[in-house]
């Protein structure tokens, strides 16, 4: 169990590496973070990391692309597989731009966000885990203008991991950006003895025709197929612990067997949650969903649930579509929640 600890002070370090790649080490220790970009030093790319997610950057001229932080022992790094850069009002859907555009400051609802895609990497000193794998080699081909997509073995690399180091792959939904590095180009399993966890009622729906309008069906079927092939696949129903520390919990509405993952050490932990949540606004307003939702009323249920048990656990929360690094923790008001940036 989570045990409630003082407000979090993180300590940021960042550092261009020989490829150029902007890494935040961050050491969460008990109050504000703070993020300096080393003077000077700037990369190409067109993104901007938030350094403050109630900021909307209106120039896109940093890239952060791997980010780690610790739970108690545990150490999680959020691994970026590219990022996409355009309007999101779909993740306001049927929502009124004046409801949602003053709450970021905005006055133009087509203003860019920064959308990363990727995943966690999860070491606990006992086993290595995945939650999520990002796009995939077809990266540019699914998300044309993304930068440095496809590339999350190089992130994964840059941490020290190989393919083979990975005992486990839990995927939070089938959506291609979340499970594409499954398996590669030429057909081979990109981590050849890891375990790919997914809730059955993911894979019921993928292999249905109730998956036919949904994002790339035939690839996720290709896939499952692979895994299956390889005796890998390791379908579950209910919440439990997988290993030391990691907790699966089922989250369904944005797809029906979605899942999020606690992790837990120490007193301390950390609720990753998929595409529960795509923006720290809608930690404030659980009822604003984005139009992917397969069951909208059940998101909303969903995320009332997780927040609350973010809540009573005093979890720091995030989720892989957030800027790298977007960290923070959850308070009750009133009816809803309150955000508190790290």
């Amino acid at each position: 169990m989570c045990t409630k600890l003082p407000a979090p002070r993180a300590t940021c370090v960042l550092e261009v590496n020989a490829i150029q790649t902007i890494v935040c080490i961050l050491t969460l220790h008990g109050a504000n973070a703070s993020f300096s970009t080393p003077s000077g030093r700037r990369l190409k790319g067109e993104i901007v990391a938030e350094r403050n997610p109630r900021i909307q950057p209106d120039l896109i001229d940093t890239l952060f692309l791997r980010a780690s932080f610790r739970v108690g022992r545990t150490s999680i790094t959020q691994l970026s597989d590219g990022v996409v850069v355009a309007p999101r009002r779909n993740w306001f859907n049927s929502i009124e731009p004046s409801e949602w555009m003053p709450a970021l400051g905005l006055s133009d609802p087509d203003t860019p966000f920064p959308v990363n895609f990727g995943g966690f990497l999860v070491q606990n000193g006992e086993s290595t885990t995945l939650f999520d794998c990002g796009v995939g080699p077809q990266a540019e081909e699914f998300f044309p203008g993304i930068r440095e997509g496809g590339h999350f073995l190089s992130r994964l690399d840059e941490s020290g991991v190989e393919p083979g180091d990975i005992d486990r792959v839990v995927i939070s939904h089938l959506h291609i950006d979340h499970c594409g590095h499954l398996v590669a180009r030429g057909g081979d399993l990109t981590f050849p003895r890891a375990e790919v966890w997914v809730h059955e009622r993911e894979i019921a729906y993928w292999n249905s025709e109730a998956a036919a309008s949904n994002i790339q069906p035939g690839e996720i079927r290709r896939y499952l197929d692979a895994v299956t092939a390889a005796g890998l696949l390791r379908p579950y129903r209910d919440e439990f612990e997988l290993t030391t520390g990691i907790r699966l919990v089922p989250a369904s509405g944005h797809t029906p067997g979605h899942t999020a993952m606690l992790v837990e050490s120490e007193g301390e932990c950390a609720l990753l949650l998929g595409d529960a949540v795509h923006h720290w606004l809608h930690f404030e307003h659980p009822t604003w969903l984005q139009s992917y939702d397969v069951e909208p009323p059940v998101s909303v249920a969903t995320r009332t649930s997780l927040f609350d048990r973010a809540v009573a656990s005093d979890a720091i929360v995030t989720a892989v579509h957030m800027p790298i690094l977007t960290l923070g923790r959850l308070t009750s008001v009133a009816d809803s929640f309150k955000y508190h940036a790290l």
